[in-house]
């Protein structure tokens, strides 16, 4: 669970049809990982709701320092990794990434929103009981880019070395293109929304009896301007040590 409410973690258990384990609270991600050893290296991937107080909603927000401590906390390891996707990932910018052990820390998006956007998977998810689940799924689309990288790592900058710095390189170039391409289709489906409000109150005005939603109207419209000023600018801490962070 990562909105930062405890009890969650239970009712996601509950509700939880694709037979994920481990679901836990955020609140006690400390807790967990300290109980955790023989890792000689540790990638912890962050996605869900962010705000400029941390990671979380409600009165459970989680600092970045206590992200942090939690990662430095388990037992033996020599460095760690921190991917974050949630909105506002940048205020994880600029901590002492050089304690040990140290830690190399990616954000999606600086002091902004991060972006998801639906993806047509493959073929559907199946469920624990066999049956047919989602075939789309919301993805942020930095992480998609790096766990395309993954799939293919490559040597972008051409040192010779296939490294966590050409990961990151390539999945904010991913995320960027596919703003931009998003952004292109908010941008049509604002100005069909906003012909199609002013028709509406129009029509509206001069009393004509049918029946307009034109409130979803304007929010459906409000929700494409403002995705038109969504600006993705990833960032990474300690680029020495992702360096050294190598992929065969």
């Amino acid at each position: 669970s990562n909105d930062g409410s405890r009890g969650l973690g239970d009712v996601y258990k509950r509700q939880n049809p694709y037979g994920v384990d481990r679901i836990n609270d955020l609140a006690d991600l400390q807790d967990q990982l300290a109980t955790e050893e023989e890792y000689d290296n540790v990638i912890l991937i962050i996605g869900g709701h962010g705000s400029h107080l941390g990671i979380g909603e409600g009165h459970m927000q989680t600092s970045p320092d206590h992200i942090v401590a939690a990662v430095r906390s388990i037992q033996g390891i020599g460095l760690g990794v921190i991917i974050l996707t949630q909105c506002y990932a940048g205020i994880f910018n600029y901590l002492d990434a050089l304690e040990a052990p140290q830690l190399v820390i990616i954000g999606a998006t600086n002091l902004n929103p991060s972006v998801s956007a639906e993806i047509k998977l493959p073929m559907a998810m199946s469920m624990e009981d066999g049956s047919t689940g989602k075939d789309k799924w919301s993805a942020n689309i930095f992480a998609l880019g790096f766990f395309a990288w993954l799939a293919n790592p490559l040597d972008l900058d051409g040192d010779g070395a296939t490294n966590l710095v050409d990961a990151y390189k390539y999945a904010g170039v991913f995320a960027n293109e596919q703003l931009r391409a998003n952004k292109c289709s908010a941008y049509q489906g604002a100005q069909e929304l906003s012909s199609e409000l002013r028709s509406a109150e129009s029509l509206a005005a001069s009393g004509d009896p049918q029946q307009f939603d034109i409130d979803a109207i304007r929010t459906a419209l409000d929700q494409k301007l403002n995705f038109l000023y969504v600006h993705q600018e990833s960032w990474l801490l300690n680029a020495n040590l992702a360096r050294e962070i190598l992929f065969a």
